[in-house]
């Protein structure tokens, strides 16, 4: 057992679906079974997962696979307990709290969609959580980031910042990234 607490969540099909009604999912390989390799140990998300990242800064997440090589990145059963995909074989793991505060920056995962929303326009967003099973403690704010329109919105109104994004000397962000 580890001596440290943390907290991992299992995501199985993280952002499993962004759909309006019963159009197609604009979340490109939503539920991870697209691999670029086969998963070998913990950490290997951003090798592996086909259309998916874990921003820079930010500490590796998991894969967990059921043709996985080692236990404990296996699917149902792993290093951190048991969990069922919702579909498919693969699901993500991401730690968002520990309990000496260790953990210098958030873990998330980021992905491009397929198409562009459209103003005005209403969408589901639904994904699949689970405490893993070692977990000591459990948190209860989880979202979804959606930043394109606020980007549009100051490529737009800013002087200049069109200009300086297309160079590549413009960088975006939240709060939490400065």
């Amino acid at each position: 057992m580890k001596t440290k607490q943390i907290i991992t969540l299992a995501i199985a099909s993280f952002f499993g679906t962004l759909t309006f009604a019963q159009e197609e999912n604009k979340v490109p390989n939503p539920s991870f079974e697209t691999l670029e390799t086969k998963i070998k140990t913990p950490g290997q998300f951003m090798e592996a997962v086909m259309d998916w990242e874990t921003p820079r800064d930010c500490p590796p997440a998991d894969i967990y696979n059921a043709e996985a090589k080692k236990d404990e990145v296996l699917v149902p059963n792993n290093a951190y307990g048991g969990s069922d995909t919702q579909e498919g074989d693969s699901y993500a793991g991401i730690m968002v709290y520990e309990e000496r505060g260790e953990i210098a920056n958030r873990m998330f995962l980021a992905t491009k969609l397929t198409k562009t929303l459209i103003a005005g326009k209403k969408y589901c967003v639904k994904f699949h959580v689970s405490l893993a099973d070692l977990s000591k403690y459990g948190i209860n704010n989880l979202g979804v980031y959606l930043s394109a329109t606020k980007v549009k919105w100051i490529l737009d109104h800013v002087a200049g910042a069109r200009e300086l994004a297309a160079k590549g000397d413009l960088c975006f962000g939240t709060i939490d990234s400065w």
